[in-house]
């Protein structure tokens, strides 16, 4: 018996599919399979969010980026997207149909391919960026002006940003090299006032400017959930942060320093 076409197997997949599948079952497919182009343009109308990787042969994918400007249905797009890949998600439009945006390992002369871009309706951000020894740290102004954004997780030499809407984040994640090797930057942590989860992983940088990196916390009223990676913490903080009346998960992976006298 001869082996059913793949295009027609995707077929019986999609019309077994409820009316409103979810995004998972379409992303884990494109993953292993190249025909199945074909198929979603037939039925892009039947999908509320949609997930875009780049093609298992990493380039990007023309029949997904004809189905974003379409928005047959959509309420909202998030984008994965390869390293220099910026220039292809330049064409994507209309921008406002992109609700989450995660651009891993970008360089910085890629990441200049969104100048002048806007996401009005851009909730969550995931920017990891190459270190590059001797390139200052980029300030990602693009994403400064960003009303809906309420989740940012950052990675890799991304620079001061103060115009980033800061006090609106509930979600915020800085990793290793943030801010420059002087470390993270004291200034725009404690501008996080309505951030309910916080992750820090300074842990190979060095310490905070202006500040040490449970500081920031104790500026956050709402904050819940506190995720620390750090070389050394003062114990006074530890108590500081203990105090929280909101604080429900705390997860320190810290060598606690006591201060001369302190048995």
């Amino acid at each position: 018996m001869d082996r059913m076409p793949r295009e027609l197997l995707l077929q019986l997949f999609f019309d077994a599919l409820p009316e409103r599948p979810t995004l998972t079952s379409l992303f884990r497919l494109s993953a292993v399979c190249r025909e199945w182009r074909s198929v979603i343009t037939g039925t892009c109308s039947l999908w509320e969010y949609l997930e875009v990787d780049r093609d298992d042969d990493g380039g990007s994918n023309d029949a997904t980026i004809a189905c974003v400007k379409e928005r047959a249905g959509f309420r909202g797009v998030n984008l994965v997207f390869p390293a220099n890949d910026c220039r292809r998600l330049r064409a994507l439009l209309p921008w406002d149909a992109i609700t989450a945006l995660d651009l891993k390992w970008v360089s910085l002369p890629n990441l200049a391919e969104l100048e002048g871009a806007s996401f009005p309706n851009l909730s969550r951000l995931v920017l990891y960026l190459d270190v590059v020894p001797g390139v200052d740290p980029a300030t990602v102004e693009v994403f400064s002006h960003c009303p809906s954004l309420r989740e940012i997780r950052l990675v890799g030499p991304v620079g001061e940003c103060l115009t980033m809407p800061w006090n609106r984040l509930e979600v915020v994640m800085v990793g290793n090299h943030v801010m420059g090797e002087e470390g993270i930057r004291f200034n725009s942590l404690i501008q996080c006032t309505s951030a309910r989860q916080l992750v820090l992983f300074p842990k190979y940088n060095r310490p905070l400017t202006g500040g040490d990196s449970l500081a920031a916390p104790t500026l956050m009223p709402r904050l819940e959930k506190l995720y620390l990676c750090e070389k050394r913490l003062r114990l006074e903080r530890v108590f500081a942060v203990l105090s929280m009346t909101n604080l429900t998960t705390l997860h320190l992976e810290a060598d606690i320093w006591m201060p001369e006298g302190w048995e």
